[in-house]
Protein backbone atom coordinates (compact mmCIF):
# COMPACT_ATOMS: atom_id res chain seq x y z
CA UNK A 1 0.00 0.00 0.00
CA UNK A 2 2.66 2.67 1.02
CA UNK A 3 5.09 2.07 -1.66
CA UNK A 4 6.27 5.31 -2.71
CA UNK A 5 8.43 8.22 -0.28
CA UNK A 6 5.19 10.76 -0.70
CA UNK A 7 2.92 8.07 0.52
CA UNK A 8 2.12 8.09 4.14
CA UNK A 9 -0.34 6.78 7.41
CA UNK A 10 -0.65 9.30 9.82
CA UNK A 11 -2.80 8.52 13.70
CA UNK A 12 -3.75 10.74 15.82
CA UNK A 13 -6.41 10.35 18.70
CA UNK A 14 -9.87 9.25 16.99
CA UNK A 15 -8.55 9.50 13.30
CA UNK A 16 -6.35 7.90 10.74
CA UNK A 17 -5.21 9.30 7.15
CA UNK A 18 -4.00 7.16 4.23
CA UNK A 19 -1.57 9.83 1.73
CA UNK A 20 -0.92 8.35 -1.38
CA UNK A 21 -1.80 7.30 -4.95
CA UNK A 22 -3.39 4.43 -6.13
CA UNK A 23 -2.41 3.34 -9.83
CA UNK A 24 -6.28 2.15 -9.85
CA UNK A 25 -10.05 2.35 -8.43
CA UNK A 26 -9.21 -1.44 -6.96
CA UNK A 27 -5.98 -0.28 -5.35
CA UNK A 28 -8.12 2.45 -3.47
CA UNK A 29 -11.15 0.16 -2.48
CA UNK A 30 -8.08 -2.40 -1.79
CA UNK A 31 -6.38 0.46 0.45
CA UNK A 32 -9.30 1.03 2.32
CA UNK A 33 -10.27 -2.34 2.95
CA UNK A 34 -6.80 -2.99 4.54
CA UNK A 35 -7.57 0.44 7.06
CA UNK A 36 -11.04 -0.75 8.04
CA UNK A 37 -10.09 -4.04 8.91
CA UNK A 38 -7.16 -2.81 10.73
CA UNK A 39 -9.22 -0.43 12.45
CA UNK A 40 -12.41 -2.39 13.28
CA UNK A 41 -10.79 -3.62 16.71
CA UNK A 42 -10.58 -0.16 17.86
CA UNK A 43 -14.22 0.79 17.25
CA UNK A 44 -16.42 1.09 20.13
CA UNK A 45 -18.88 -1.98 20.54
CA UNK A 46 -22.39 -1.12 21.05
CA UNK A 47 -24.18 -1.77 24.61
CA UNK A 48 -25.47 -4.96 25.11
CA UNK A 49 -28.34 -3.98 26.82
CA UNK A 50 -30.04 -5.68 30.55
CA UNK A 51 -33.64 -4.98 29.16
CA UNK A 52 -34.99 -6.91 32.58
CA UNK A 53 -37.91 -4.74 33.84
CA UNK A 54 -39.03 -2.91 30.56
CA UNK A 55 -42.35 -2.27 30.99
CA UNK A 56 -44.94 -4.76 29.34
CA UNK A 57 -45.94 -2.08 26.49
CA UNK A 58 -42.94 -1.36 25.14
CA UNK A 59 -41.72 -5.35 24.62
CA UNK A 60 -42.26 -5.37 21.27
CA UNK A 61 -39.78 -2.75 20.73
CA UNK A 62 -36.76 -5.01 22.03
CA UNK A 63 -35.51 -5.76 18.56
CA UNK A 64 -35.93 -2.42 17.21
CA UNK A 65 -33.75 -1.85 21.04
CA UNK A 66 -31.39 -4.17 20.23
CA UNK A 67 -30.71 -2.76 16.50
CA UNK A 68 -30.89 0.92 17.52
CA UNK A 69 -30.46 1.79 20.95
CA UNK A 70 -27.17 4.02 21.08
CA UNK A 71 -26.69 6.17 24.19
CA UNK A 72 -22.86 7.40 22.07
CA UNK A 73 -23.87 10.49 20.35
CA UNK A 74 -21.06 9.38 17.50
CA UNK A 75 -22.19 5.78 17.43
CA UNK A 76 -25.88 6.89 16.86
CA UNK A 77 -24.70 9.22 14.06
CA UNK A 78 -22.81 6.82 12.97
CA UNK A 79 -25.82 4.24 13.09
CA UNK A 80 -28.34 6.32 11.09
CA UNK A 81 -25.53 7.61 8.54
CA UNK A 82 -25.17 4.26 7.85
CA UNK A 83 -28.92 3.01 7.34
CA UNK A 84 -30.80 2.97 4.20
CA UNK A 85 -33.56 5.33 4.39
CA UNK A 86 -36.26 2.70 4.12
CA UNK A 87 -34.57 1.55 7.13
CA UNK A 88 -35.07 5.02 8.66
CA UNK A 89 -38.69 4.96 7.94
CA UNK A 90 -39.10 1.22 9.60
CA UNK A 91 -37.50 2.66 12.68
CA UNK A 92 -39.19 6.01 12.43
CA UNK A 93 -43.08 4.37 11.64
CA UNK A 94 -42.27 1.79 14.75
CA UNK A 95 -41.10 4.26 17.08
CA UNK A 96 -42.56 7.23 16.32
CA UNK A 97 -46.34 6.45 17.87
CA UNK A 98 -44.65 5.57 21.33
CA UNK A 99 -43.30 8.89 21.93
CA UNK A 100 -45.37 9.70 24.03
CA UNK A 101 -45.73 6.74 26.22
CA UNK A 102 -42.46 6.54 26.17
CA UNK A 103 -41.48 9.94 27.78
CA UNK A 104 -44.97 8.82 30.45
CA UNK A 105 -43.00 6.36 31.66
CA UNK A 106 -39.48 7.88 31.37
CA UNK A 107 -41.12 10.46 33.34
CA UNK A 108 -42.34 9.05 36.19
CA UNK A 109 -39.05 7.22 36.76
CA UNK A 110 -36.47 9.06 39.56
CA UNK A 111 -33.58 10.57 38.51
CA UNK A 112 -31.06 6.92 38.21
CA UNK A 113 -32.56 5.40 35.56
CA UNK A 114 -32.76 1.27 34.93
CA UNK A 115 -30.84 0.05 32.30
CA UNK A 116 -34.24 -0.55 30.67
CA UNK A 117 -35.36 2.64 30.79
CA UNK A 118 -32.07 4.52 29.40
CA UNK A 119 -32.27 2.03 25.98
CA UNK A 120 -35.43 3.02 25.52
CA UNK A 121 -34.53 6.52 25.83
CA UNK A 122 -31.86 6.08 23.79
CA UNK A 123 -33.89 3.99 21.15
CA UNK A 124 -36.55 7.46 20.97
CA UNK A 125 -33.53 9.52 20.82
CA UNK A 126 -32.53 7.95 17.43
CA UNK A 127 -35.90 7.68 15.88
CA UNK A 128 -36.32 11.41 16.46
CA UNK A 129 -32.52 11.75 15.15
CA UNK A 130 -33.89 9.77 11.57
CA UNK A 131 -36.94 11.83 11.63
CA UNK A 132 -34.36 14.70 10.91
CA UNK A 133 -32.17 12.62 8.87
CA UNK A 134 -34.90 11.70 6.45
CA UNK A 135 -36.21 15.56 6.72
CA UNK A 136 -33.03 16.73 5.47
CA UNK A 137 -32.30 14.15 3.05
CA UNK A 138 -36.20 15.46 1.53
CA UNK A 139 -34.97 18.87 1.73
CA UNK A 140 -31.71 18.51 -0.87
CA UNK A 141 -33.29 16.58 -3.01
Amino acid sequence: MLRRGADSLHFRVGEVALYFRPDSAQEAVNAIAVLLNFLDPFRPQRLQWDLTGLPSEFQHLIPLIKKWAESDDSLRSDLISEASEPSLLELLESVAPHFDSINAYLDSLEDDLPEAAIALQALAECAAEARMAIKDTGDRN
